[in-house]
């Protein structure tokens, strides 16, 4: 997703959730290049999602990143 900032807030959280779906576990890093943004808009995107989904913080070694709880399945 190109766009960053000009995307919206909502659409990018969408977007990013999608991603991790599918992933299930990326860096900070990585998902801020990916779309486009600061870290610190990641970081404030995942603190969003977590109030809906079971997402976790990942330490790493190079700045870590987030990870989809490994029991959840959304429903399809």
């Amino acid at each position: 997703m190109e766009g960053g900032e000009d995307v919206r807030p909502n659409e990018r959280r969408e977007a990013l959730l999608e991603k991790l779906l599918q992933r299930r576990q990326d860096t900070i890093d990585n998902l801020a290049a990916e779309f486009g943004v600061h870290e610190q808009t990641i970081r404030r995107d995942i603190e969003q999602l977590t109030s809906s989904y079971p997402l976790e913080t990942v330490r790493g070694r190079y700045g870590g990143g987030y990870k989809v709880a490994d029991w959840y399945s959304p429903q399809q």
